[in-house]
């Protein structure tokens, strides 16, 4: 009997063991999904930094536009620049979109890593409580 509960201390330790490791790992994994959330949101920021200014130069390029229309070279000039403006604010919108879209996606994997710790936290100490048993029946014994 004494042997049976060394043996079954030994594979509840191994357990813990496991757990652990695994707990490990999937913290490793919940800091790096961090850090490219992190990324992921300073790109966020600098596309609506770019996104704001190109918003501003448009304005800026509207009113010189209402000023240029006496001068067909010039409001030729600055429709073309117009032109360029929007377009590149189509751009910057868009990648903003996609941006906040991988930003969502990397907020629900956090998440779910989160939870995957959270599991792997409570195996971890199912498998004390079973090395813990095992030593009280093993002291018993």
């Amino acid at each position: 009997a004494l042997e049976a509960l060394k043996a079954d201390q030994e594979v509840s330790q191994e357990a813990a063991r496991g757990s652990e490791e695994r707990l490990m790992a999937v913290e490793e994994e919940l800091k790096a999904s961090q850090a490219a959330s992190e990324e992921l949101q300073q790109q966020l920021s600098k596309v609506q930094g770019d996104l704001a200014a190109r918003l501003e130069e448009q304005t800026t390029l509207r009113a010189a536009l209402e000023t240029a229309e006496a001068g067909q070279a010039t409001h030729q000039q600055v429709s073309e620049e117009l032109q360029t403006s929007l377009s590149q604010l189509a751009e910057l919108t868009s990648a903003h979109a996609a941006l906040g879209e991988e930003l969502t996606f990397s907020k629900t994997a956090q998440e779910e890593l989160e939870k995957r710790v959270a599991d792997a936290e409570a195996a971890k100490q199912e498998a004390a409580d079973r090395v813990e048993r095992a030593e009280t029946r093993l002291e018993q014994a």
